[in-house]
């Protein structure tokens, strides 16, 4: 029957993606510089923020890596992360991959303290997801775990996980934005308007 067909043509279509979320779906980096400029009296913005490892802010002001890492424990510990905003189009974004019956697996780094809190994140802003993994191992666990295709803002992790085969949909980003990208696997993307439209 037609119903049937439409069943089958749905599973067949039906791909397993990995969802980071800092950069991707929640915003941390602005509610980070955000919480940088209040404490420092400093004035960047994202457009600063050119590399993922801090490296061109730190250049700019007389901050350590430690400073950086400090903070982001800091962050962790008072539940910062369940006051993040989203990404523009990110919780649209995958309520309509949902809709169209792809599984869903958020692979996320967090510290200890932050990783209930984005759990509650995750629930408040009503945001579909079929399962969950906390590990800064993309690569590996995208192998592991069978997934399709993954969707990532760091252009680091995305070579790793062009290693393990994965294919990668790298969202623009200050920090990503003027990286070459040698694999042909990593496909950068300006939004997720246009993650939707290679996914449908």
């Amino acid at each position: 029957t037609e119903k049937i067909k439409n069943l089958m043509s749905c599973l067949k279509m039906s791909r397993k993606i990995g969802i980071d979320l800092d950069g991707v779906v929640s915003d941390y980096q602005t509610y980070f510089l955000e919480s940088l400029n209040e404490r420092h009296k400093t004035h960047f913005k994202l457009e600063d923020w050119t590399e993922y490892n801090f490296t061109p802010i730190i250049r700019r002001h007389q901050f350590t890596k430690e400073d950086f890492w400090n903070l982001i424990k800091e962050h962790a510990e008072i539940g910062a992360w369940k006051y993040l905003s989203p990404i523009k189009g990110a919780i649209e974004g995958l309520k309509e991959l949902k809709r169209q019956g792809h599984y869903i697996h958020i692979i996320t780094h967090k510290l200890e303290p932050a990783k209930a809190d984005t759990i509650t994140w995750l629930s408040e802003h009503k945001i579909p997801y079929d399962s969950i993994s906390f590990s800064d191992e993309k690569g590996k666990l995208c192998y592991l775990l069978g997934i399709d295709i993954m969707i990532e803002d760091s252009h680091k992790r995305a070579e790793d996980l062009a290693n393990y085969g994965i294919e990668t949909l790298l969202l623009d980003q200050p920090w990503n934005r003027n990286i070459n990208l040698e694999s042909p696997l990593i496909q950068k993307v300006k939004d997720w308007e246009e993650i939707l439209e290679i996914l449908k």
